[in-house]
């Protein structure tokens, strides 16, 4: 039908919903959605809720198994980071029987703050990493840490996970070739590091994660990666325009394309 809800419309409606609540942040937003567990979205909610519920991988029609989500309201309250938790053990009880590549994570938006300036912090690394490479091996080693048979992506190719790109990322890093033999030692140092305090960042955000035995290394957040081009509306989005992993694809991509043409 061609309908569907933009990044800018959901910041509208959010900021529609917390002038409800007078300032005050909701306790957690919940997306009963496909492809939702996204930095990008993150980006978003992170200023209207406490935590964010969603899916990194496509949802099976029927969603979340809300009669059993809801039980325990039955006995009385429950916290809100206890009740995530208990939405993200629901959905894996409710279709590990029968999906092997489900995914639902619950993310602590406190965390995301961090989570967006170690993002930048990487992306800025590794855009000078290919200004400054020989021999394309700043291409080369992205493209084999990116690559879908080595990290975790989900229906829509171009999400990919991001703590398993960060994982394939510190492996390969010695694989990095630059021009100048002193910048190269410095500029890997600074990138293990980055990688290394990225991945404890982005563990410590995710408070409940579950995942199909198709997905063993979905841990919880997803970032767009495109394998060859961006979608256009990607540059209207609050993260590509506050954040250097945009300009960091321009390069990876525009060297990638140059590259396949020789």
């Amino acid at each position: 039908t061609h309908n569907y809800l933009t990044n800018e419309n959901l910041e509208e409606a959010l900021k529609q919903i917390m002038g409800t609540t007078k300032g005050k942040k909701l306790a957690f937003i919940g997306f009963d959605a496909c492809l939702m567990s996204m930095l990008g979205i993150m980006a978003y909610s992170y200023k209207y809720a406490d935590i964010m519920i969603a899916s990194q991988e496509l949802e099976l029609g029927t969603g979340w198994n809300y009669s059993e989500i809801f039980a325990p309201f039955n006995e009385g309250a429950m916290p809100k980071a206890l009740f995530a938790k208990h939405i993200v053990n629901t959905f894996k009880q409710t279709y590990d029987r029968y999906i092997q590549d489900y995914t639902l994570s619950a993310v602590d938006l406190s965390a995301v703050g961090a989570i967006l300036v170690n993002v930048d912090h990487v992306a800025q690394l590794l855009q000078k990493a290919i200004s400054m490479q020989r021999e394309n091996s700043a291409i080369k080693t992205i493209g084999i840490s990116r690559h879908r048979n080595l990290c975790t992506h989900f229906d829509e190719p171009s999400y990919i996970d991001l703590d398993h790109f960060y994982t394939n990322m510190l492996s390969n890093v010695d694989r990095l070739s630059l021009i100048n033999t002193q910048e190269e030692e410095l500029l890997k140092k600074a990138l293990k590091g980055a990688l290394e305090f990225g991945k404890r960042t982005l563990c410590r955000a995710v408070i409940a994660n579950t995942a199909g035995r198709k997905l063993p290394q979905a841990k919880g957040i997803s970032i767009y990666f495109p394998e060859r081009k961006m979608h256009s509306s990607y540059h209207r989005t609050i993260f590509a325009n506050t954040n250097s992993w945009v300009n960091f694809l321009r390069s990876y991509l525009s060297q990638r394309s140059i590259e396949a043409q020789k």
